[in-house]
């Protein structure tokens, strides 16, 4: 096999999401992909993927425990011994950890190469050690303010390919609107906004996806007594406390990990990402690419999807947010067809996977 990519687990994720769609695309340009997925376990997204990989025809395997440990460690080399890749392709910091702490148990060379998902690399004594450890030939930036991020703080060479996905559905219009709120159960008669990402983080303050700033924007604006509502997507070790700040408000709505997302956006008015760091979301991709009105927050990654129709605000900023809220159910501003048409091309995971295989060629040939 010549390539190999890593990842923690089948789990729903932008990064886990975009990397089976981007096997999926290189299988079919005829390269020879393979995945190792080092937790055993899977949510509802993850088994949806494990269905896609499995008709797609690309071998792949589950770590032996939930958790990653040292076993793992053990079970990644045997993998390795036994696939012997021309490239690994590493993303995020545990693959690194693991692919480190293998290597010296058994001093062998691979080619590798990584791809960073994130501007915000809180990164471990540990962490750091094995990123310079593993010397990746060429380390990916998922969007330029991750390459702004990492430049001249890793070895080898640094490159910019943007996420991509594939846009196997339609755009939204309002026939389709109302099909997809019928198929939700959704009523015709409220306002929908949804969110979508992990409930996850060290705390709620440092909390990636900024899911508390919303709360708080939402009961500053009000408008949940106005006929809206606020459909949250995913799940994680913050869900409690969320739970908590949204107590005694039913315009709220928590509906933990769904695999089916977007057929959420199709039926949204608003999608909201008021985060606090990103790299370049899937989500947000996805999102602009249906053409539903997006809030977005003023940082660089989610700049990058080019949002035409979109509302900022800065980061941790509820009162703006709250006024964002408020705002966007009084305009009536569609998004231009030819704006999200654009956003398909240039996200579309025909490019994405183009520049991936000619990095990976460019590689296989020094080699």
């Amino acid at each position: 096999m010549d390539i190999i990519h890593v990842i923690g687990a089948l789990a729903a994720g932008g990064a886990e999401r975009f990397v089976v769609d981007l096997l999926i695309r290189l299988k079919a340009m005829r390269l020879s992909v393979g995945l190792l997925v080092l937790s055993s376990r899977y949510d509802a997204t993850g088994a949806r993927m494990k269905n896609l990989l499995h008709e797609a025809g690309i071998p792949f395997a589950l770590g032996p425990t939930a958790r990653v440990r040292f076993r793992t460690v053990f079970w990644y080399l045997r993998q390795l011994e036994a696939v012997r890749p021309g490239i690994v392709h590493l993303h995020t910091e545990n693959t690194e950890l693991v692919h480190y702490f293998a290597t010296r148990l058994r001093q062998r060379e691979y080619t590798i190469l990584r791809t960073v998902h994130n501007t915000d690399l809180r990164l471990t004594f540990l962490n750091t050690l094995a990123m310079n450890s593993n010397k990746a030939a060429t380390s990916i930036a998922c969007s330029d303010a991750v390459e702004h991020r990492l430049e001249g703080k890793l070895h080898g060479s640094l490159v910019t390919i943007r996420n991509g996905i594939n846009f196997d559905w339609p755009i939204q219009n309002n026939t389709l609107k109302a099909d997809y709120r019928n198929s939700l159960s959704l009523s015709m008669d409220n306002y929908h906004f949804v969110q979508v990402g992990r409930q996850t983080g060290e705390s709620l303050e440092t909390s990636q996806k900024g899911i508390d700033i919303l709360i708080q924007a939402w009961k500053m604006s009000s408008v949940g007594r106005n006929g809206a509502l606020l459909h949250l997507l995913g799940d994680g070790n913050l869900s409690g406390q969320l739970r908590a700040m949204a107590a005694n408000d039913s315009s709220i709505v928590f509906h933990g990990i769904r695999d089916n997302v977007r057929d959420w956006l199709l039926a949204a008015d608003c999608f909201v990402m008021p985060s606090r760091h990103e790299g370049l979301p899937i989500a947000g991709i996805e999102a602009v690419g249906t053409g539903v009105r997006c809030l977005f927050s003023n940082i660089g990654p989610l700049k990058e999807l080019g949002s035409p129709a979109a509302l900022w605000s800065s980061p941790g900023d509820a009162g703006q947010l709250a006024a964002n809220l408020k705002a966007v159910m009084t305009q009536d501003t569609a998004v231009p067809a030819e704006a999200t048409e654009a956003a398909r091309r240039r996200f579309g995971i025909e490019s994405t996977a183009a520049q991936y295989r000619q990095c990976y060629l460019d590689h296989l040939h020094d080699s």
